[in-house]
């Protein structure tokens, strides 16, 4: 028998999903499909609560102690299976990454300005 090609091209109209056949898709092949949302939420905490420590470690103490109280928050959430203090999690990670970014244009646009206003003066 010949040798199997490694990769066995198939016709465009085979390649194309539609919409039905995205939603009936098997996520459990993916690499994240071997999580559960349980497993995903005791994780996400986890990482928050490691950025707790390094913020500790670098001398923030206040923005340890908000990431801290919010992992600490998603691990009970997941481990007590409570919805609602799931919901309160998530919308609080949200809300947290919103304000990050919004501090870090505020920063960009502030330290553009600065820098430009130091530039005129040093030109003049």
């Amino acid at each position: 028998s010949s040798p199997r090609p490694a990769f066995t091209p198939r016709p465009i109209s085979a390649m194309s999903a539609t919409w039905e056949s995205i939603k009936t898709m098997e996520w459990s092949g993916c690499c994240c499909g071997k999580m559960g949302l349980r497993q995903g939420t005791v994780a996400v905490s986890a990482l928050v609560v490691g950025m707790g420590v390094l913020a500790y470690l670098s001398g923030e103490a206040l923005l340890a102690a908000i990431y801290c109280l919010l992992g600490g928050l998603g691990l009970y959430a997941a481990l007590a299976r409570d919805p609602t203090t799931l919901k309160v999690f998530i919308w609080a990670v949200v809300a947290l990454v919103v304000v990050k970014v919004v501090l870090l244009l505020y920063y960009v646009v502030v330290q553009h300005a600065l820098v430009s206003k130091m530039a005129e003066v040093r030109c003049a």
